[in-house]
């Protein structure tokens, strides 16, 4: 009976020390942003293949929300040969609850005589708003100018 007695004050002992330890941490996992708009639409945007072009192969664009309220945004767009020239346009847009709007600036990438350009951009954004990336992906080969639009994921900033 001692022993039951012993084991069962360590045991709580041990479990309030954890749950003191824990509590910050909880609390900071259950804070959450408050969106300052309504969410915009949902998009399904198809995979970022691209059949019916002489010379854009594929593209792809990510957004990552970081600390401190920056965004960062890359890009890469890809063409099926070397071309003359090939690059994007990424343009960082807020939701303003009933239509996205474009930051300022935009960034432009570009490269010359390759298969492949990167571009990437960041900004301090609000918390409790959204953001996504639209990009505009060029290639030019042979007087052929091939465009395509491409849009990243939403995400909230926090």
């Amino acid at each position: 009976m001692v022993k039951i007695k012993r084991f069962s004050t360590t045991a709580i002992s041990l479990m309030l020390a954890l749950a003191l330890v824990m509590v910050p941490q909880l609390a900071a996992a259950g804070e959450a942003t408050v969106p300052q708009t309504s969410p915009p639409p949902m998009m399904v945007q198809p995979m970022a293949v691209f059949d019916g072009y002489t010379y854009l192969q594929s593209s792809d664009v990510t957004i990552t929300m970081q600390s401190n309220l920056n965004l960062y945004v890359a890009s890469v767009t890809n063409a099926k040969s070397s071309v003359s020239n090939i690059g994007g346009n990424i343009q960082l847009q807020e939701w303003s609850g009933t239509s996205w709007i474009n930051l300022v600036p935009s960034h432009t990438y570009s490269a010359k005589n390759v298969t492949s350009a990167n571009g990437n951009t960041s900004k301090t954004v609000r918390s409790g708003y959204y953001y996504r990336a639209k990009v505009t992906h060029t290639i030019t080969h042979n007087g052929i100018t091939e465009t395509v639009t491409e849009y990243s994921d939403t995400v909230l900033a926090h």
